[in-house]
């Protein structure tokens, strides 16, 4: 048994006007682990999310992280727009016991998509830290509908099953959890100015910059999101979907929170 709790938080930009937010912001609570492993396993899901029906797992899914692009893509290597798309799935995960041949399976429904059982590395009976496994499946271009901010096109997201199969299992029922997500290239593009450029609109030499969402360039309008409120747990959820839905009445189609940049 252990205590399950959000990560604890910092605010690394300098804010005179308001306290450091620090500390556990989401529910804590107890889960419990079985050694017994029984045919019949619930289901299981991040730790963001509420939990249901644990005590009589093996696995605990304590976080998840989905990572969708192109194949060859990366920091420096532009986005293939033609290329097959790339889902790079980690779990980590807490166990009572040990599995050696385990296996991800990955599915979206709506696309009559189904991986292959994806081999994973062994899991470790531990509960002071959690064991890492990821997959990779690649996906035909032309198979998922893209995603875009909603001034630009459709935001399409799709139901994403995760279903991880216990090697010491003798049946197909497992620990597997779904989650929405969306099929999309982002870009930022930094380039010179042409000598037309500099020329004839006299523009300062240097580079330009803007955003390509699946590979269109796109005029970026929105606002910084200050903190809703230095202690997260008095932040509401009617707050925030205010803000957000003021912000696409506006036309906005970038928000930018002090720790990243949201496209709505």
């Amino acid at each position: 048994m252990f205590l399950a709790v959000n990560s604890f938080r910092f605010l690394t930009h300098y804010q005179s006007d308001l306290y450091v937010h620090l500390g556990i912001f989401k529910p804590a609570y107890l889960v419990t682990l079985s050694e017994a492993i029984t045919e019949e396993l619930g289901s299981t899901l991040p730790v963001s999310s509420p939990i249901s029906n644990s005590s009589d797992n093996p696995v605990f899914i304590e976080e998840s992280s989905i990572d969708i692009y192109k194949v060859g893509q990366n920091f420096s290597v532009a986005p293939d727009q033609t290329a097959n798309w790339v889902v790079n799935v980690s779990l980590a995960l807490r166990s009572a016991s040990n599995f050696s041949n385990s296996s991800l399976i990955l599915s979206i429904p709506e696309l009559n998509l189904m991986s292959d059982a994806l081999p994973v590395s062994p899991i470790k009976n531990t509960a002071t830290s959690p064991t890492w496994v990821g997959v990779i499946w690649q996906i035909p271009d032309k198979v998922p509908e893209r995603w875009y901010p909603h001034n630009l096109g459709k935001p399409k997201l799709y139901n994403l099953t995760i279903t991880l199969h216990l090697s010491e299992l003798l049946r197909e029922k497992l620990v597997s959890f779904t989650t929405a997500t969306g099929f999309r290239t982002i870009q930022l593009v930094q380039s010179p100015y042409s000598q037309e450029d500099v020329d004839v609109r006299g523009i300062t030499p240097g580079d330009q910059w803007h955003f390509k969402i699946n590979g269109k360039a796109f005029y970026a309008k929105g606002t910084n999101i200050i903190l809703f409120n230095p202690f997260y747990a008095r932040t509401k959820p009617e707050a925030v979907k205010w803000v957000l839905e003021s912000a696409v009445k506006s036309g906005q189609n970038m928000a930018s929170p002090l720790e990243s940049i949201l496209m709505i």
